[in-house]
């Protein structure tokens, strides 16, 4: 039943037709070759070439090169780069446009809350990052050793992630610039068939100007975020992984809990959740 004109039609349900297929290309060439320089330097660099066609398409030829140096007995020093080209995730990008759920011009609710704030829908593209990389690695005795290693990352179309809107689904976009950086501690301690590990790492990242699923995103945080660069929602944080594994027999046994603190929220992203979040896993499995 029609209703009077310019009553608006909350309560009558519209069907929207939202279905199709896609099929996704990735192919990837790599070379890659080892040169002992001196007896205690190798040098590892190689050349890959990504290429991906599916809502968007793209392709890169990516170098990397990477040093080991064993200065003394037990210690291990490490310095390289490497150029990345990750496509966005294909299951996560939708394969409509989001005016299809807008109203109709000459709708009633066209204008009101209901008419998305922001109707650019571009599509999600690949990420290119340089990234650069050093660390050490001593032995302290025998069966423990203890690691730093530390990394910077530039980004071009930073891929990220949020979910908008109660179901529980993942919306990927892009910022136009990202900064990361980080430093991660590790520890391994082996003898016989017990060994024990535990990291502690430090991240942070930036983003700056959100330029593909913009529809997502309500106009005052499209302009911020336009701006100075901010905290993405997928922030590294802070990270803490410990862990003991018990080989008996043919069998091993493994605990490992896990720690992460730093979830972000709020506009811009510039609070953090309270507390921490904890994962625990343990299992059996033939070695």
């Amino acid at each position: 039943m029609p209703y009077p004109s310019g009553t608006p039609s909350y309560n009558v349900p519209e069907s929207i037709v939202d279905d199709g297929s896609k099929a996704q290309w990735l192919y990837s060439f790599y070379l890659q070759d080892e040169w002992d320089i001196l007896s205690n330097v190798t040098l590892n660099y190689g050349l890959r070439y990504d290429q991906y066609a599916a809502y968007s398409r793209g392709n890169q030829l990516s170098p990397r090169i990477n040093a080991i140096w064993k200065p003394f007995d037990g210690t291990t020093i490490h310095v390289g780069y490497a150029r990345y080209f990750t496509p966005p995730p294909f299951e996560l990008v939708g394969n409509e446009s989001v005016q299809k759920f807008s109203p109709k011009p000459l709708a009633p609710t066209a204008g009101t809350s209901v008419t998305p704030g922001i109707t650019l829908d571009t599509t999600p593209v690949a990420e290119r990052a340089n990234y650069f990389d050093i660390g050490a690695e001593q032995q302290i005795v025998e069966g423990l050793k203890v690691g730093v290693d530390g990394y910077y990352k530039t980004s071009r179309n930073l891929i990220d992630e949020g979910q908008f809107g109660a179901p529980i689904i993942l919306t990927p976009f892009n910022y136009a610039h990202g900064i990361q950086d980080g430093v991660e501690l590790t520890s391994d301690y082996t003898v016989d068939n017990f060994s024990a590990y535990g990291n502690v790492a430090f991240g942070r990242a930036k983003g700056k100007d959100w330029v593909t699923s913009q529809f997502s995103f309500l106009a005052p945080q499209y302009l911020y975020v336009k701006g100075p660069f901010h905290q993405p929602r997928s922030r590294p944080g802070v990270h803490g992984v410990v862990g003991r594994i018990l080989q008996v027999g043919k069998y091993c046994s493994e605990c490992r809990p896990h720690s992460r603190v730093g979830l972000a929220s709020g506009c811009g992203n510039v609070d953090r959740l309270g507390g921490s979040e904890w994962r625990s896993r343990r299992c059996l499995y033939a070695s």
